[in-house]
């Protein structure tokens, strides 16, 4: 009996508890973001239960903020509680499932517009970049190290930039792969187009700490395109001989 008395209250607590959060305004969620990430939350609508938001990408005061809401709501299932997020860059809904072993990220990829990357700042903001981008990803569990293998696959598709009239430019790949010791490493390569790009960084905590690589035209490009391309190649680093290094730090 006493056992029982203790445990009614303790129910009760936990009902008012779920209730309360239930209820709580989706705009707390622009202050759990912590400032320093490249993702913020600029407005939301709704409660932390189900509700939408506009996310803007970037670093600290160079974001920009995507064209239309995320939207979410939280559902139950035989595995526990999960949030669904849509959004129509999205091929699919994301679901996001908390365990005691850490969130469970769906697998899922997009597709967006190539203006976006200018909110990753110089030097593709200069570059004023147009095509399309693909992401993909797989299912992942954070906290923790990254699966080896491919963690995120980015494609610029149909590639083209304002300071060259060669329409489109080609296109190109940048990849997140874990590593065995659970670093993260950073390939770049070309998937076709009259631009060789090949570098190869680190990354830590989040952050491109080492980055080593090249680009120049292509071997078999033509005189007339090598001349269109230099304003690019200047762009990107510094250039000797038409090869233009990128080097980090």
């Amino acid at each position: 009996m006493r056992l029982r008395r203790l445990l009614l209250p303790l129910a009760a607590l936990l009902v008012a508890l779920a209730a309360a959060l239930a209820l709580l305004p989706a705009r707390w969620l622009m202050a759990w973001i912590p400032a320093h990430w490249p993702v913020a939350v600029v407005d939301a609508a709704g409660s932390i239960w189900q509700g939408s938001a506009l996310v803007a990408v970037g670093p600290p005061g160079m974001r920009r903020t995507l064209p239309e809401a995320v939207r979410w709501h939280w559902r139950w299932s035989a595995q526990g509680p999960a949030m669904r997020i849509v959004h129509p860059w999205l091929a699919g809904p994301v679901i996001l499932a908390p365990g005691l072993a850490g969130l469970h990220v769906s697998a899922q990829s997009l597709r967006l517009p190539a203006t976006t990357l200018a909110a990753l700042g110089a030097p593709l903001n200069t570059l004023e970049p147009g095509g399309q981008l693909t992401a993909a990803w797989p299912a992942l569990r954070l906290p923790g190290p990254p699966p080896e293998g491919a963690v995120l696959t980015l494609q610029w598709l149909d590639a083209s930039s304002a300071r060259v009239p060669i329409q489109p430019l080609g296109s190109y790949r940048a990849r997140l792969l874990g590593r065995e010791d659970g670093s993260l490493a950073l390939l770049i390569d070309s998937q076709k187009g009259p631009l060789l790009v090949q570098a190869e960084g680190q990354l830590k905590r989040s952050r491109l700490v080492r980055l080593d690589g090249t680009v120049q035209p292509a071997a078999d490009a033509a005189p007339e395109i090598r001349e269109a391309l230099v304003p690019i190649l200047g762009l990107l680093g510094p250039r000797k001989n038409d090869v233009t290094t990128l080097k980090l730090p």
